[in-house]
Order: structure tokens, then C-alpha cells, then sequence
């Protein structure tokens, strides 16, 4: 949501349902609303994403589809993805890792990376991967699925 032009709320979560039914078939919310509720972070088309990795849309989709680059899937404008898995020189940070922990979930992978990681010091996933740390986040991943909380 946002007041004038300062954001107030951001939603990162499990996701909007995929299979078996239409994004747009939501009693709740309209196309408008989902698509401004994805749009809210800071993400890109194919066609963007692609630019700044210096390849074409093409590669792009094949890397999505390997889970190499973490996209999640709009009602009215394709897959979009998080501007933030881009590192430094807008090299790719090492999102695949952690969609593979997540079994392919990519809305679970941006929910975790987006989020505080308490058990690292509060930090997102983001900034934590862009500091090296990505063994400490697929441990705390393990250790969540495992029965540990933040």
C-alpha cells in the first residue's frame, strides 16, 4: 500500500495460487489489486532483467525455468522479476541455491530472501547472499525445515 509516494506496507508471502485456477479468479481482489500487490517491491520484466544481465528475453526464460534467476509469475504483466538478486556489475547473486532449497518455489524463495533472517542478525536474504553468506542461509533454511524458528 502506499501514502503519496511513501511506501507503507510491502507484501512478501507465500504467494498467490497458481495451480488450478486463475491469479485473476480471486474473490477478494482484482486483477488491478494482485498485480499492484506483486509490482509493489522493486522488480523487472524479462525484457529489463534481460538488459541488464546483457542477454536476451530468451535466456532469461530458460534461466527462470532452471530456477537460476527467482521470477514470480504476474496476472496482467508476465513473470517479474526481483531487482534485488542482482549484485554487484548486475551479476546474478546465487538465488538458485536457495529456490532449489525451497523446492522450486519461487515465491518462497523471495518471501525468505526478502525478509529479516533473525538468525543472522536481522539482515534479508539479499544482503546476505551479496555478503558471501549463503551457506549461513541454506542453514537456516535446513534448520527451519527442521523445526527451528526466527
Amino acid at each position: 500500500m502506499k501514502d503519496g509516494n511513501k511506501q507503507i506496507a510491502r507484501l512478501v508471502g507465500d504467494g498467490l495460487p497458481q495451480r488450478g485456477g486463475s491469479l485473476l479468479n480471486l474473490p477478494w481482489a482484482s486483477g488491478e489489486e494482485i498485480d499492484a500487490i506483486i509490482d509493489l517491491a522493486n522488480t523487472m520484466s524479462s525484457d529489463e532483467i534481460a538488459a541488464r544481465l546483457n542477454t536476451n528475453r530468451e535466456t532469461v526464460d530458460a534461466w527462470h525455468n532452471e530456477g537460476r534467476l527467482l521470477g514470480v509469475e504476474s496476472p496482467k504483466r508476465g513473470i517479474r522479476y526481483p531487482a534485488e538478486q542482482l549484485g554487484p556489475d548486475d551479476a546474478p547473486l546465487p538465488v538458485a541455491n536457495i529456490i532449489r532449497e525451497l523446492d522450486g518455489d519461487h515465491w518462497a524463495a523471495w518471501r525468505f530472501l526478502a525478509m529479516p533472517v533473525n538468525e543472522l542478525g536481522g539482515a534479508n536474504g539479499f544482503e546476505l547472499l551479496r555478503a558471501g553468506k549463503l551457506g549461513d542461509l541454506k542453514a537456516v533454511l535446513r534448520g527451519r525445515a527442521n523445526g527451528a524458528f526466527s
